[in-house]
């Protein structure tokens, strides 16, 4: 974990060996990185809790 942060620090980019090829974030794409004990990359992971708390919000 240590070195996802420090990875990210130096150059904007957390990575770190065995840890899934980090995308930016866009609206599109929804692209998360989940830091857990098992890291994972999903996409739009949040969407339904977004849109329960923002239902008229246009994306």
């Amino acid at each position: 974990m240590s070195m996802v942060w420090i990875n990210f620090a130096r150059n904007g980019v957390p990575s770190a060996d065995g840890l899934s090829e980090w995308e930016p974030y866009t609206r599109e794409g929804g692209t998360m990185m989940i830091l857990d004990t098992e890291p994972d990359l999903v996409h739009h992971y949040d969407w339904v809790l977004m849109e329960l708390l923002a239902p008229d919000y246009t994306y």
